[in-house]
C-alpha cells in the first residue's frame, strides 16, 4: 500500500489474541494431485500450466514465498467473488487454492481436497489434514491471526479487563464449538501474548517480501 490511514505500532495497542483462521492449500479432484510434494513435482514439469486463486494480502505474498523459494511458475488467476474461486476449482477449470479454509470448505469432498494447512500445527477442525511443514514445504507456514486491538490512549487497567473477559469468552464450550464451525481454531491469549505474535508475523512479512523483490514504501 502506498498510504495507509495509521501505523499500528503508533496507533494501535493489542488487547488479546482471540483465534487462528484456518488456512489452507486445496487442490482440484481432476488434478490427480494428492499432496504439496505432487503439486511441487507437477509444477516443475508442467511450468506455467496450472493456476492458483490466491486472497489478497499476506496469503498471496506467503504463496509467492513458496514458488519463489522453490523456482515454481504457477499462474495466478484472479476473482472479485472468492467463492466463486473455490468452485472453478471444483469443476477443474482451475487447480489450486490457497485462502482461508472457510471459503473452499464447501467444495471440499465435492470436486475439491485440501492437501495441508498452513499453520504451524494442525487444525482441531482438520486433524487428519498435515501441516505445510508436515509436508516438507516450510514456505508455506503462515498463521491467520485474530484478535482485539484498541487505541493507544486505552488504560493499562480498561485494556486488562477486556483481554480478561475475551480470553473467559473464548474458552467456552460453546464458544469453541462455534469458532470451529467457522474454520477457525480457538487460540485465545493475552495482549502480550498477541504483540509478540504480530511482531513475529511482521518479521516473515518482511522477510519474504525481501526475498520476492518488494520494498517497503516511506
Amino acid at each position: 500500500h502506498e498510504k495507509l490511514g495509521y501505523v499500528r505500532e503508533r496507533d494501535l495497542l493489542p488487547i488479546a489474541r482471540f483465534s487462528n483462521t484456518i488456512l489452507a492449500v486445496g487442490v482440484s479432484d481432476q488434478s490427480g494431485i494428492k499432496s504439496l510434494q505432487e503439486l511441487v513435482d507437477v509444477a516443475r514439469k508442467r511450468p506455467g500450466e496450472l493456476n492458483v486463486m490466491t486472497v489478497p494480502g499476506i496469503t498471496d505474498l506467503v504463496w509467492d514465498n513458496f514458488t519463489t523459494a522453490l523456482g515454481l511458475k504457477i499462474q495466478k488467476v484472479s476473482f472479485n467473488n472468492l467463492g466463486q474461486g473455490a468452485s472453478e476449482m471444483a469443476a477443474g477449470r482451475i487447480q489450486v487454492v490457497m485462502s482461508a479454509y472457510a471459503i473452499m470448505q464447501p467444495v471440499i469432498g465435492n470436486g475439491a481436497k485440501v492437501l495441508a494447512v498452513n499453520s504451524r500445527t494442525r487444525a482441531s477442525a482438520l486433524p487428519n489434514v498435515p501441516t505445510a511443514i508436515e509436508e516438507g514445504i516450510p514456505s508455506l507456514q503462515l498463521e491467520g491471526l485474530v484478535g482485539l486491538f484498541g487505541p493507544k490512549s486505552m488504560s493499562a487497567a480498561l485494556r486488562k479487563r477486556i483481554g480478561e473477559d475475551v480470553a473467559e469468552v473464548a474458552r467456552l464450550p460453546n464458544t469453541a464449538e462455534r469458532l470451529v464451525a467457522s474454520a477457525q481454531t480457538p487460540n485465545p491469549g493475552g495482549a502480550e501474548e498477541f504483540a509478540k505474535d504480530i511482531a513475529e508475523q511482521e518479521k516473515q512479512v518482511a522477510e519474504i517480501a525481501a526475498r520476492v523483490g518488494l520494498k517497503k514504501l516511506d
